[in-house]
């Protein structure tokens, strides 16, 4: 009694067979999507390091807060800070927020002691303290 194949075997050995080879497909599609997700893997654990701009907010509105903050003194820490910068940004609170969280997350800012904001790019970039020079001693007046 030949089955369709050819093989001679019994109803039950073709079904094992059959499993046993779905098996093996299925082990050799599992073997390629793990190939593939190694190459996959430095780009997914790159992407948390990636800091990606509040949506909503344009290049333009990035720059202004940026000069808006660079002229309250580079540092968002009390009320008084942050109405200048809505005011010339025209952002709200939750969107100046959001674009402070977004500095710090791509390097460009730091948290403040006391839980602000200071931006640490363009004319904020926190400079080397030059060393002071002492001062040269008075000259003895004659007389």
């Amino acid at each position: 009694m030949d089955d369709k194949r050819g093989t001679g075997a019994c109803p039950a050995e073709r079904r094992l067979t059959d499993r046993s080879e779905g098996r093996a497909k299925t082990r050799e599609r599992g073997n390629e999507m793990l190939k593939k997700s190694w190459v996959l893997l430095p780009l997914i654990a790159t992407a948390g390091c990636l800091a990606l701009p509040p949506q909503g907010i344009e290049d333009a509105q990035l720059r202004a807060f940026d000069e808006a903050v660079a002229s309250i003194g580079c540092s968002l820490d009390y009320e008084a800070d942050y109405l200048p910068v809505e005011l010339q940004t025209g952002l709200t609170r939750e969107q100046v927020q959001q674009v402070a969280n977004y500095r710090i997350a791509a390097g460009a800012g730091e948290s403040t002691e006391v839980g602000g904001f200071r931006l640490t790019t363009g004319s904020c970039t926190p400079s080397a303290e030059a060393p002071v020079a002492e001062a040269a001693p008075a000259p003895m007046g004659a007389g």
